[in-house]
């Protein structure tokens, strides 16, 4: 028959059983906890004594650990969901829905097969080489007239803006981050790279 371990005999592993919890954490605050835990588990289980207490009191630790670091990561996901952003700045959205229609005019201005090429691209989410498909002509051809459309794209809303593309490059990005411009956002944001 086993008998129980004593006080005595648990807490002379509390140095040991500290260590541990710091190993296995790398946290002073979420091992002190740990070793808490597992001192409450000890006195509520009883293990037996002797050679085997070490053993018992390490599948403890670890186990105790591991639910602390679920807990834990449980708890910074919720904050990291209820966070606001304090430094975020109010949007616009008239400002963003007006650069919006501006874009979406400036690219249904365009002449063919320059307006047709970023409606296929941006809007239909077509690749050059899909385009070319459908165009039947090569992809180098699409290529150029994408080139060729965002360059337009680019001079009309500099002219619009008074040659400031500041004004109107800056402005797509919260369109582009809150996706109200869709597609017209891109093939703005890809006139500014091009």
């Amino acid at each position: 028959m086993t008998t129980p371990a004593t006080l005595d005999e648990i807490l002379g592993h509390r140095t040991w059983v500290r260590r541990l919890a710091l190993r296995l954490l790398d946290d002073p605050t979420l091992a002190d906890d740990v070793v808490q835990e597992t001192w409450m588990v000890a006195m509520a289980r009883r293990p037996e004594g002797g050679d085997r207490l070490r053993g018992w009191l390490a599948r403890v630790v670890h186990n105790v650990a591991r639910q602390v670091r679920r807990a834990e990561g449980r708890r910074r996901r919720r904050e990291d969901r209820a966070a606001r952003p304090e430094a975020a700045p109010e949007r616009d959205l008239v400002a963003e829905a007006e650069l919006h229609t501006r874009v979406g005019r400036a690219v249904l201005a365009l002449d063919e097969p320059y307006r047709a090429t970023l409606l296929m691209r941006y809007f239909e989410d077509l690749s050059s080489a899909e385009i070319a498909r459908r165009e039947g002509v090569p992809a180098s051809t699409v290529r150029n007239r994408h080139r060729r459309a965002l360059a337009a794209l680019r001079d009309a809303l500099d002219a619009e803006h008074g040659g400031d593309r500041r004004a109107w490059a800056v402005g797509l990005v919260p369109l582009a981050a809150a996706g109200l411009a869709g597609r017209a956002a891109a093939a703005g944001a890809g006139a500014t790279s091009a």
